[in-house]
């Protein structure tokens, strides 16, 4: 399994054993700054260590904007300093406070005034030509600064929600949510210290967000069905889904005629995903989506 991982200054990026953890990751997200004075200081190493290790990256800033004129000097900032193979950028949302426990940034602000100054950080980063705009949502703050009645103004949303918080996936995001930050206390080969960890939560694929085009067919030339399959489902698709699983030796009907590939995607079928998706994947609902069919792309 492999993750999104989000990095700063917090995490060295000559500290990283580059060819070891790049294995692990799918996507990194790097920050460029916090606020327009701080420009993060390793963005541009880890840039540069994921082009040469092939890894596809999305970019963040954290704001610290004190007026809606100034929510659009820091995007212009933002988009300014992010490199152009960037394939988004992200705005942190999230509440801060001082040592004593003060409010500062924009956690200071009504909800009125913050959620006009998100708006005008997404509408500058879109006039300044981002192409994906996305949100890091802290869980606390979604319905308490009420940024769930903005949410359309983001291309995609990621929130974090940890649960036991022990490096694996426990207690997902009560809200929807493309991305799920599942741990801040993740470990990966190549790196000696936590990370914070993220996996896909919603109908978007790891194609979205690189760009990529999907295979329809594994490298041997077995033909995967590119769409959600659910119990209750019937057709080719279905009965290409049931081939495919029983290919990898995930019978539909183990016994009977043709292993029970018979186009329908009843109770026998929903439990073979499930088993394939207890062994390859991470979530097990018996809905053949994005994952297990990446998962099962990998064997065939």
């Amino acid at each position: 399994m492999k993750y999104f991982v989000d990095l700063s200054k917090w995490e060295p990026s000559n500290q990283i054993d580059w060819p070891t953890f790049s294995k692990s990751v799918d996507m990194l997200i790097l920050r460029v700054q916090y606020g327009s004075l701080a420009p993060d200081p390793e963005y541009a190493n880890h840039v540069a260590n994921a082009k040469k290790y092939n890894l596809p990256f999305m970019t963040y800033a954290f704001p610290c904007f004190v007026s809606t004129n100034d929510a659009r000097v820091e995007a212009r900032d933002a988009m300014s300093r992010m490199d152009k193979a960037s394939l988004g950028i992200i705005i942190d949302i999230e509440s801060e406070y001082d040592s004593n426990q003060n409010p500062i940034g924009i956690t200071k602000f009504s909800n009125a005034d913050r959620l006009e100054g998100i708006k005008a950080y997404v509408d500058e980063l879109r006039k300044q030509g981002a192409k994906k705009v996305g949100a890091y949502i802290a869980h606390n703050v979604y319905k308490e600064w009420q940024i769930d009645t903005i949410i359309n103004i983001f291309d995609f949303t990621w929130i974090p929600r940890y649960g036991a918080n022990d490096g694996t996936p426990s207690l997902k995001p009560a809200f929807p949510c493309d991305l799920w930050q599942f741990t801040e206390n993740g470990r990966l080969p190549g790196y000696n210290g936590n990370l914070d960890l993220s996996i896909l939560n919603g109908s978007k694929t790891l194609e979205w967000f690189t760009g990529q085009s999907t295979p329809s067919t594994s490298s041997s030339g077995i033909y995967v069905p590119n769409r959600i399959l659910k119990q209750g489902d019937s057709g080719p698709d279905v009965l290409a889904l049931q081939k495919a699983l029983s290919k990898v030796y995930f019978y539909p009907d183990k016994g009977a005629p043709n292993n029970g590939c018979d186009g329908i995607f009843g109770p026998k079928t929903a439990n073979c995903v499930k088993r394939f998706q207890s062994m390859y994947c991470n979530q097990v609902d018996g809905i053949f989506g994005p994952e297990t069919r990446a998962a099962l792309l990998k064997l065939l």
